[in-house]
């Protein structure tokens, strides 16, 4: 269905650094997600789309195995991803981007959006059907995701209202998340 656009792998990278929008929690879980996993990212690419007439994006693709849902209707299967930037181009020191850090064998907690047939990217009067691409999308590059990298749990505290800044494990970030979805049922 998205007629007029490509969709290449790119091995091109670019330091990326974002000062990103505030959100609050319920932004975060109820209005930019609806589904919440916790999984490893087995494979990831970065994907050039070309719209046309020299407008492009730069995302990433990212193959998910998910080993337990939190909330939503995913299975726990190896489901597609498109991020919304690079991954995988920076070391901790260079980027502020959280999807930056992603690699393969990353494990994490991970608010996604389910695809629908209506889930598109317009650019240059052409339409991107995102069911063409993936199963699910991440909203922003540094909110929608919670890693374990080496020894360390890694976030944006906003997730949390900038009252947690840090976790000992994947474990009780998940049980966070467990209790913030109750109080919100």
């Amino acid at each position: 269905r998205s007629k007029g656009i490509t969709v290449a792998y790119t091995d091109t990278f670019e330091k990326t650094s974002i000062s990103p929008v505030r959100l609050t929690s319920d932004d975060i879980f109820n209005r930019y997600s609806n589904t919440i996993v916790r999984g490893t990212i087995e494979s990831i690419r970065n994907i050039k789309i070309d719209y046309g007439k020299k407008t492009t994006a730069i995302k990433a693709l990212a193959s998910l195995k998910i080993d337990k849902v939190i909330s939503g209707n995913a299975a726990e299967n190896t489901v597609v991803t498109v991020l919304p930037g690079y991954a995988g181009n920076a070391s901790e020191a260079e980027s502020s981007v959280l999807i930056s850090r992603f690699r393969n064998g990353t494990k994490g907690i991970f608010l996604l959006n389910e695809v629908t047939e209506d889930t598109i990217a317009e650019a240059n009067n052409r339409t991107l059907y995102y069911d063409d691409l993936c199963d699910y999308y991440m909203f922003g590059e540094d909110h929608f995701a919670i890693i374990a990298v080496d020894n360390d749990i890694i976030f944006n505290p906003e997730l949390f209202d900038d009252e947690i800044s840090s976790f000992a494990s994947l474990e009780e970030a998940e049980a966070k998340i467990r209790t913030i979805l109750a109080e919100k049922s």
